[in-house]
């Protein structure tokens, strides 16, 4: 049943991301939270992350914060090596947006540093 509950969650996971690319984040929304329903991988940060950032420009500010600050717990978790370029960019902007909601909303993750470890394969191996 998980590998039935995961490829429906990367459809609509990966149809979010299209949508998140192209800056249609009303339809990038749409598609995250049908892939929340199916997510029964809670460590999958890059999920988080989109989700997230998608919620931020959209100006869900609380919602948003939730689903960042649980992405870079799973990163701080596992560690902040990157499998790529994409990966590592994503996380930096979310770094970005956590240091903003902190400064401009009053949000803050206990024990956030905004210069974190994050390090892009090259410089990792």
């Amino acid at each position: 049943m998980k590998i039935f509950y995961f490829y429906i969650f990367m459809f609509y996971y990966l149809k979010g991301v299209d949508r998140f690319k192209r800056k249609n984040y009303i339809s990038a929304k749409h598609f995250f939270e049908k892939a929340s329903k199916y997510n029964k991988f809670p460590d999958y940060d890059l999920f988080y992350q989109y989700y997230g950032q998608t919620l931020f420009y959209l100006n869900q500010i609380d919602e948003s914060f939730n689903h960042l600050s649980k992405a870079y717990k799973i990163c701080d978790k596992r560690g902040w090596d990157y499998e790529n370029d994409r990966e590592y960019n994503l996380t930096k902007d979310t770094l970005e947006l956590l240091q903003y909601i902190k400064e401009v909303h009053n949000l803050e993750i206990e024990g956030f540093i905004k210069e974190k470890r994050l390090k892009p394969k090259k410089e990792s191996e």
